[in-house]
């Protein structure tokens, strides 16, 4: 499995995750409101990388994911 960098773009912001899954599809198909970076914004700094990659496997945020629209 690789590890994804997704958003989920809520208007007026938008939380950042890591998923681990075997390709961008098989995210998208399973969230259908998050987007897949194959490469990260521009902007997105090293501190915002390891906030995000902290939270893969997080119980709280693996309930947030199950609560999407799939």
């Amino acid at each position: 499995m690789t590890k994804f960098l997704t958003s989920y773009d809520y208007g007026q912001g938008g939380i950042w995750l890591y998923i681990e899954a075997d390709s961008p599809t098989q995210i998208t198909e399973t969230y259908r409101d998050l987007t897949v970076y194959k490469v990260p914004p521009p902007w997105w700094t090293a501190s915002m990388d390891e906030a995000a990659q902290s939270l893969l496997g997080d119980p709280f945020w693996n309930h947030w994911l199950s609560s999407l629209k799939r």
